[in-house]
């Protein structure tokens, strides 16, 4: 997606936020991917890394993956981005802002097969984003230069890095119980610095596979 937005002939005033973050209220958060920022408009790209079929299925709202044969339910990304144009919104009119929002899906993989489109939100392939930033780049200007500059500004400074709580505060898991390193699936040792168990000779690379097994069941 980076190499396809760097040939987008942007007009001279413009922003790329990446990964942003931002606290609308004490309960609500706008998270985006990418948004890209003129004096024009602001464009939201939900950007989808997904191989195989899809399908946005509807009542429930889902995307619906079939990938080698496995059928595979994930959250509705026409929904995910319907939320956060709703949270930027709010966000635009405290800070007395009134933009043009423009929003996309976009899937970085160009042999991804859309069986079923979402009904309400523009699909594209991460090749063609040109075309739609160009027609976006034709509106006329709405922002001053220096409304913008403040914008993009107040913008990245609302943005913070997000981490999320760890295990232990999410799950009743006292830190003391957990065991790090890596157990030998046999005599149960840890084994720590060594190219296998010094006492059951399993290689290293099986504790390694056996350790993730684990972690992911």
């Amino acid at each position: 997606m980076d190499n396809f937005l760097k040939q987008v002939p942007f007009p001279k005033s413009y922003a790329i936020l990446k990964d942003l973050h931002i606290q609308i209220d004490s309960n609500s958060y706008l998270q985006m991917d990418t948004l890209i920022l003129t004096k024009k408009y602001i464009a939201l790209l939900e950007i989808k890394n997904i191989r195989g079929k899809i399908a946005f299925q509807k009542n429930p709202d889902q995307l619906i993956r079939e990938f080698d044969g496995e059928v595979t339910p994930f959250k509705c990304p026409e929904q995910q981005i319907t939320r956060q144009t709703k949270k930027l919104q709010v966000l635009l009119k405290e800070l007395k802002i009134d933009l043009p929002i423009k929003k996309l899906i976009v899937l970085a993989y160009s042999k991804t097969h859309v069986v079923l489109p979402p009904k309400y939100t523009t699909i594209v392939m991460g090749c063609d984003i040109s075309i739609y930033m160009d027609d976006y780049n034709q509106l006329p200007d709405v922002l001053s230069t220096t409304k913008f500059n403040q914008l993009s500004r107040q913008l990245a400074a609302k943005s913070f890095e997000y981490i999320p709580p760890s295990i232990a505060q999410t799950y009743p898991v006292k830190l003391a119980d957990v065991k790090t390193g890596l157990i030998c699936p046999i005599c149960k040792r840890k084994v720590s610095g060594q190219l296998k168990c010094p006492t059951c000779k399993v290689g290293k690379l099986l504790l390694q596979q056996q350790a993730l097994k684990i972690g992911f069941t």
